[in-house]
């Protein structure tokens, strides 16, 4: 009787330790998942936040390129931007993305050139405009505006660059303004989404729309060879 009594207790403090010890592995278990919930939010918003940063980058430097080639003193200009293939949000992760070049005219007589940058990420995005004037303000000072490539839309005056489409992807933004060189001395602005691989290839100054409208060739030739050619304003 002396030993099953003897007994009791320590059955009971056996009991106890293993209750506390499946407590305490619980309760690591419960602290390691919430760490890795917590761990893999700040993961996601440290991506979204790169992602975000690499879009305004390559937004405004495009938008930047556009507006400087705009303002710029001198009549005929050219740049070339490169694009980057995807948008980089880790060591390893990456986001493909699209630019569209969109021409919008407002009722005020206000011009501009909207750059967007889409991607799959929602939060992952860049939209801004590089204004200017246009021929129908200032026919001496106004540009005329060419949207030029596969994707040119005349619904809504855009085209827009696949950086990230497998193959036949934009590689370079090519942004060229020219002057004629006879009466009336008309401006021309050129926006073109460049495929080729070396950019010697894409639109200059000596070449396409801009050497029939502002070379030294005979006036009118422009306008036959600008007949389909994405003319926007």
């Amino acid at each position: 009787m002396t030993r099953g009594k003897n007994a009791t207790p320590t059955t009971q403090a056996k009991r106890g330790q293993i209750a506390m010890w499946m407590l305490t592995k619980f309760a690591m278990i419960f602290f390691i998942i919430a760490l890795s919930m917590v761990l893999l939010s700040l993961s996601d918003a440290e991506k979204g936040g790169l992602c975000r940063t690499q879009a305004a980058r390559i937004g405004e430097g495009v938008r930047g390129a556009i507006t400087q080639v705009v303002n710029s003193p001198v009549e005929d200009e050219r740049k070339v931007y490169s694009l980057e293939s995807v948008l980089s949000t880790g060591k390893a992760d990456f986001e493909r993305y699209s630019l569209m070049f969109t021409h919008h005219a407002y009722g005020d007589g206000k011009h501009e050139i909207r750059v967007t940058l889409s991607s799959q990420s929602t939060d992952c995005v860049y939209e801004r405009a590089a204004p200017f004037k246009a021929y129908e303000q200032d026919e001496n000072n106004g540009f005329r505006l060419f949207l030029q490539g596969a994707t040119y839309n005349p619904e809504n005056h855009s085209i827009l660059l696949e950086p990230s489409k497998p193959g036949d992807r934009s590689r370079y933004a090519v942004i060229v303004k020219c002057r004629e060189k006879s009466y009336p001395y008309h401006q021309y602005l050129f926006l073109e989404d460049c495929r080729k691989d070396d950019p010697n290839e894409c639109l200059s100054l000596n070449s396409g729309l801009p050497l029939a409208c502002c070379g030294w060739e005979e006036p009118g030739g422009c306008d036959a060879a600008s007949a389909d050619a994405g003319d926007t304003t």
